[in-house]
């Protein structure tokens, strides 16, 4: 069996991060580096390492419609990364089937 590892896949053009897969081979655009806890990270290819993109401005100084803006954006890129990461899962899950299956198929006509 092959090894798996977690790798934390970055958009190749702004290295946003986008997900992370549990792979034996490393995809394009991937690091085995863990973002850890960042809110926004970004990978700095350089520096072979994450930093935070995120900007805690002062609420303070912002209108309801300002900070309900900016949340609404947050959301929004929440849920385009969470999509991408669903559709790797059902795409892994996709793969992993039909592994099995083929497992199952060797299995059933080695066994008679």
């Amino acid at each position: 069996m092959e090894f798996e590892n977690w790798y934390y896949i970055f958009d190749p053009d702004t290295k946003n991060y986008v997900n992370a897969i549990y792979a034996s081979e490393k995809p394009d655009n991937s690091t085995e580096i863990d973002p850890q806890n960042l809110i926004a990270p970004l990978y700095d290819p350089e520096t072979k390492s994450w930093v935070e993109t995120y900007q805690n401005d002062s609420t303070e100084n912002k209108t309801s419609e300002e900070l309900i803006s900016d949340l609404t954006q947050q959301l929004a890129v929440a849920q385009i990364n969470q999509a991408k990461t669903n559709a790797s899962l059902i795409q892994q899950n996709a793969e992993l089937t039909k592994q099995v299956l083929a497992l199952q198929s060797g299995k059933e006509t080695t066994n008679g």
